[in-house]
């Protein structure tokens, strides 16, 4: 996916990218399902703590939302930092 890269403000990180591949035993329309639903992510996926839904952008196919999300790390650094979904494509 093209994106860009900015220079940090003081006081700031690099950009960094996480990418993952997970095969799902659920159906294409299902794990949309459970993605979509942003505030949810904490019941499901491990390291994920805390989601705050900033706004919702156009639900239900969640272009626009914009979500603070906080990870733990299994040796315990944390990170928080904000998603904002630009784009969807619906299988």
């Amino acid at each position: 996916m093209p994106h860009t890269h900015t220079q940090p403000a003081p006081g700031q990180s690099r950009p960094f990218h996480f990418q993952t591949r997970w095969q799902l035993p659920a159906s294409a329309a299902r794990v949309w399902e459970v993605l979509a639903d942003v505030g949810a992510w904490p019941q499901w996926w491990p390291g994920v703590t805390n989601v705050t839904v900033l706004d919702s952008g156009n639900v239900p196919h969640g272009a626009g939302t914009r979500a603070q999300v906080q990870v733990v790390s299994p040796v315990g650094y944390r990170l928080r930092f904000t998603i904002h979904i630009c784009d969807v494509e619906h299988p």
